[in-house]
């Protein structure tokens, strides 16, 4: 009679245990946003080879690659590593964080633009492509569109190098030079992936937040209704045709002349003058000019005709206002 009823009691405790709302080990596992912002740093600035020997992290089952950074229709950002909670609630939308460091082999990151050339680059555009899940015929459309393979481009936003990179995105990715081809490509190519990725493989929503940022996308369900990012999508998805049709020759034609030893190189200048209520200083010694910084920790959003985007705190040495 005693070893029924231990049974019974047994198959009781069971039962009420699947009927929980939330399994025990997810609700054990969502932690603070101040313990996760931590973790989540520590795990983005670190080199994969060193996040993998380190025993607290690869024996914790929710490691920090897993956490997902939320924000609610307030404002408030929530990161988690139960991202399903958030996923589901209209009250949340998913912000882009924790890119992977850039780290360049020192082999193929040259000190000087004139030691670059036309075969090395290709190589380079190759290699990031394969790495990140990339046809390389869309990152030399994108290339082709923001700055016709010049390394010095600089656009009147600020954007910068052969992917046309902003100072904040370029902080985020680690790049510490941002006119060097492999940084910059190396770079480019991750943050267009995280495009793809965030926008589930949706290649003119991608194209478009590379263009005026995720948030200007998910504020308008689609692509922006700004003339120059439908031209920008329209232009890019016209030239990755090119290049797929055209083959090795169009490429090396499109590379052709603008690297070598014998190439003279403008310091990079602004197309025209460029103003805003901030100016952001980063770390990296960049800068960013801003029409509005909106501090929601641990992140600053930096907002620049009609983009906005995160970057974290720790990434910028000061915000001046100009006199």
């Amino acid at each position: 009679m005693r070893k029924l009823f231990t049974h019974r009691t047994l198959a009781i405790f069971l039962c009420a245990t699947m009927l929980l709302p939330m399994p025990m080990e997810q609700a054990v596992a969502e932690k603070t946003a101040e313990e996760l912002a931590r973790e989540l740093q520590r795990a983005t600035l670190a080199p994969r080879h060193q996040i993998s020997q380190n025993k607290r992290l690869s024996t914790n089952r929710y490691r920090t690659r897993n956490f997902r950074h939320y924000e609610s229709s307030s404002g408030t950002p929530t990161l988690t590593n139960i991202p399903h909670k958030y996923k589901q609630s209209s009250g949340y939308k998913p912000v882009q964080s924790g890119f992977r460091r850039v780290n360049v082999p020192t082999n193929l990151d040259h000190k000087s633009l004139n030691s670059y050339t036309t075969s090395n680059v290709a190589a380079l555009i190759t290699r990031y492509a394969r790495m990140w899940g990339l046809d390389e015929n869309l990152v030399y459309a994108v290339i082709r569109r923001e700055s016709n393979f010049n390394p010095n481009a600089v656009s009147r936003a600020g954007a910068c190098g052969l992917m046309q990179l902003m100072p904040g995105t370029a902080a985020e990715l680690g790049v510490t030079n941002i006119f060097s081809p492999a940084q910059n490509i190396a770079g480019g190519t991750q943050y267009l992936s995280r495009q793809l990725k965030h926008f589930d493989g949706n290649l003119q929503y991608a194209l478009a937040a590379y263009n005026a940022g995720p948030k200007n996308v998910e504020k308008y369900n689609g692509i922006p209704p700004f003339q120059e990012t439908k031209n920008y999508v329209k232009k890019v998805l016209e030239e990755y045709s090119k290049f797929k049709t055209g083959g090795p020759s169009l490429k090396s034609a499109a590379l052709k002349g603008k690297f070598g030893k014998h190439v003279k190189f403008e310091a990079p200048a602004w197309e025209e003058p460029v103003q805003g209520e901030f100016v952001v200083h980063f770390h990296s010694g960049l800068t960013q000019v801003a029409d509005n910084v909106i501090d929601k920790d641990p992140y600053y959003y930096i907002e620049y005709r009609k983009n906005s985007y995160a970057i974290r705190k720790e990434l910028i040495s000061r915000i001046e206002k100009p006199a």
